[in-house]
This record gives structure tokens, sequence and C-alpha cells, in this order.
């Protein structure tokens, strides 16, 4: 059997895309509709020198819960830890990400996940230790963190910041949820 030659690079390039298109999915429990990036944007936390230290770790998803019509977006932050982690403090930090033009100051969600909609985690922890905060954001917030060059992220607990750099870029999954969200 002759494939003809367009097919086959069609095949091809098609084997080869990478899948930023959001996933959607209905929590069993809150029956909520839970749209997310296809995969998250990974931070790393740095020293004074600015140097990695390869042991803590921010997994930033951006979601969209919607609750019978009712849609609500968030950042559900897993931070992970290959070593013990710092103690945190019991309303969860403030979550600071910074472009070169701006710096947006994130509050964690006063009610308890699944009061927000989200009865599961939306991965499995990799590491020894990790938690889970969530911090409402807008559409428009989101959409300019889809074009921001150059983000860096913090964690503002108690008296400590706790500065990040990019481990794996998510702004093209992220440009893919916003596109929906409009």
């Amino acid at each position: 059997m002759r494939i003809p030659l367009p097919a086959v690079a069609l095949l091809i390039l098609a084997g080869c895309a990478t899948n930023l298109a959001p996933r959607e999915f209905q929590d069993e429990k809150t029956a909520a509709t839970i749209t997310a990036v296809a995969k998250p944007w990974i931070f790393t936390a740095v020293n004074e020198q600015g140097t990695s230290n390869n042991h803590d770790f921010l997994n930033v998803h951006a979601i969209d819960v919607n609750r019978a019509g009712d849609h609500r977006q968030y950042f559900a932050v897993m931070q992970s830890f290959f070593a013990a982690g710092p103690d945190g403090d019991a309303a969860g930090p403030v979550l600071e990400l910074q472009t070169p033009e701006r710096t947006i100051s994130l509050q964690p969600a006063t009610q308890a996940p699944r009061q927000l909609g989200i009865a599961q985690p939306l991965e499995q922890p990799f590491a020894l230790e990790s938690r889970w905060w969530y911090f409402p954001v807008g559409k428009e917030d989101l959409a300019m963190l889809a074009r921001a060059k150059n983000l860096h992220v913090a964690l503002l607990m108690r008296d400590a910041r706790v500065p990040y750099v990019v481990f794996r870029d998510g702004s093209a999954e992220l440009t893919e949820l916003s596109a929906t969200l409009r």
C-alpha cells in the first residue's frame, strides 16, 4: 500500500507537535468542571547568590473552576521539597509574580480547596514533602503573565521571602488557557 508523501509528512509533524491545549475534567467529589494548563510552570528556589538549590520547587498550574456556570480562576501551586522544607505560615504565603513591568501579589484563598470546587490535587507529589495553595487570580492578570518575559516568583512567608526562577517555562500553556477564558 502506498501512502502519499504529504500524508506521511502530516503524520510526522502531528507526532512531533507538543500538546499545549488545556485539559478539562470533572472533579468527581465536587462536580466542578476544572480546566487546567496542559503542563505547569515550574520554578526552582534560588539562594542569595542567585543559584538554584534544586531542593525546593513550585509547580504553578493556572486553572478555571466552573461550578454551575460560576467561573473562578486560580493559580494552584504545589511546593515540593527534596529535603525537609521550611515551616510555612498556617494561613498560607503570599504569591508574588514579578515581570519587568509589574509585580502582582496574590493572597491565598481563605476557603478549603473543596469549597473552591477542588477535591483532588492536579498532580501527584514527587518529592519527600509537598503542600498545595490556591491563589485567586483575574483573567486579565493570567493573560498578562502569559505574555510576560523573564518572570520571577517569590513566596512571602512570615518574615521570609523565598525567590524562585523559571525551571520550566509554562507561558505557552498559559496562553492557550487564557484564550479559552475570553
